[in-house]
């Protein structure tokens, strides 16, 4: 890092220690990637655990979580050397660390073109499952994604230098980025009306404890309406 314009970054915060700037971005991603990791772990058990999801869009949308769980566990690095006061290490050291992640990064893009492709598919030709061999067909998809995931993260290298103002600009950014990708699961509850009996039926705890405090609340507003009703009968 001799090139003091492209470092400027490094130049601010190398000897800041704790920054409140970097603790605040970091404690974003981390609260984003728990919930990401949660919810993309969700809609994998869910599909593992659901008999009627064995189409070629379940495995691809749980395919699809697990890169992004894979991607999003690398943000942590990032939550320690802010909250450390490190703030930077040995860039050979963070490659090392986040070689699964940007391979989770890198099958991203390519998981989603064929999720795209299978479902134009299924829509002009009908579902893929009973004309192709379901194996065969999820293993290419499964290898092609995985060989441009090496790729990435094997010959491209990511930019460290960088102005300040770009740096946090695209810290923003990934933020909502990251928002969309542990989106996954709720995107699917809401829209699917099939992953939404699945997710009730692996999870019956989670969605007993809100549909019984929904009762709780219904049952509340009723009695309150009817005390309402008496007390204006009485009035009159």
């Amino acid at each position: 890092m001799t090139d003091i314009t492209n470092n400027t970054l490094y130049l601010a915060f190398k000897n800041v220690n704790h920054s409140w700037s970097l603790i605040g971005c970091a404690l974003s991603y981390g609260i984003v990637t728990i919930f990401g990791i949660i919810f993309n772990s969700s809609v994998i058990g869910v599909t593992y655990l659901t008999k009627s999801f064995r189409g070629t869009v379940n495995y691809l949308l749980a395919l699809c979580s697990f890169f992004e769980m894979l991607h999003q566990f690398g943000h942590f690095l990032f939550v320690y050397t802010a909250f450390s006061g490190q703030n930077f290490i040995v860039y050979r050291l963070a490659i090392k660390i986040v070689m699964v992640p940007l391979f989770g990064f890198g099958g991203i893009p390519p998981i989603m073109l064929f999720i795209g492709i299978d479902r134009m598919i299924g829509i002009v030709f009908g579902e893929m499952d009973s004309k192709c061999k379901i194996r065969l067909y999820l293993a290419t998809i499964t290898i092609i994604c995985s060989a441009f995931s090496l790729v990435y993260s094997n010959l491209i290298k990511p930019s460290i230098a960088s102005p300040i103002t770009a740096w946090f600009a695209t810290v923003i950014s990934g933020i909502t980025l990251n928002i969309g990708a542990a989106s996954n699961a709720p995107i699917l509850y809401f829209t699917s009306t099939e992953y939404r009996q699945a997710f009730q039926t692996v999870f019956p705890f989670l969605f007993k404890r809100f549909s019984n405090k929904k009762t709780k609340e219904l049952i509340s507003e009723k009695d309150k309406e009817a005390q309402d009703d008496n007390q204006s009968r009485l009035t009159l």
